[in-house]
C-alpha cells in the first residue's frame, strides 16, 4: 500500500442513516418519496444536507423558501412542465443501520 494514502485518510468517519420523506411538486403531479440521507454520527441534518440530497437525487438546484410547518424548497431554474418545488415532510432515523467506519 502507498504510505501517502494512509497518511491522508487517518480520520475516523462514522455516519448515521436517516430516511427523509420528500414531496416533489410538479406541474401535473405530486409524488412522495422516501430517500436515505447519511449524516455524521451525533449530528442533525442541516439545510445544506437537504439541498445536496435534492441535487443528487433529482438533479435540480433548490433554495429554501419556508421553514414552517414543513421545510419547503423552490427549484431555481425550473424546466417547462418539470418539478417546481420540494417539501420535506418527515425525517426518521434508521436504528437498524450499522454505521460505516472508515479509517
Amino acid at each position: 500500500m502507498d504510505k501517502d494514502i494512509l497518511q491522508e485518510n487517518n480520520t475516523l468517519v462514522s455516519k448515521d442513516r436517516f430516511f427523509v420523506t420528500i414531496e416533489s411538486i410538479g406541474y401535473f403531479e405530486v409524488k412522495n418519496e422516501q430517500l436515505p440521507l447519511l449524516v455524521e454520527k451525533g449530528k442533525q441534518a442541516t439545510v445544506g444536507d437537504y439541498i445536496r440530497l435534492i441535487k443528487e437525487h433529482y438533479q435540480e438546484d433548490a433554495e429554501l423558501t419556508n421553514i414552517t410547518p414543513y421545510m419547503e424548497f423552490r427549484v431555481k431554474h425550473p424546466k417547462p412542465k418539470g418539478t417546481r418545488g420540494f417539501k420535506v415532510l418527515r425525517m426518521t432515523r434508521d436504528f437498524t443501520y450499522r454505521p460505516v467506519t472508515k479509517i
